[in-house]
């Protein structure tokens, strides 16, 4: 998994969870500009497999996230 597709399970994991992203980062890393951080580039792989860990320890409901998926794929490409 690269880090757009990480960014883009942790915002679909975000929107589906009703989780702010620097509470994700909170919650996953310890650090509230880590999503920000994300986008840059400026994160540490280690911490890129706590994020991943964090994902699949806190799965969110199947449909809710197939729904968020998508709709991020969607946006993606409408920004693009």
């Amino acid at each position: 998994m690269d880090t757009k597709e990480l960014l883009l399970a942790i915002e679909a994991h975000c929107r589906a969870a009703s989780l702010s992203e620097v509470a994700f980062g909170k919650k996953a890393v310890n650090n509230t500009y880590w999503v920000q951080r994300l986008r840059t580039g400026n994160v540490t792989l280690s911490t890129c497999a706590r994020a991943k860990r964090y994902l699949e320890a806190n799965p969110i409901a199947e449909k809710e996230a197939e729904q968020a998926a998508v709709t991020a794929v969607l946006n993606a490409t409408a920004a693009s």
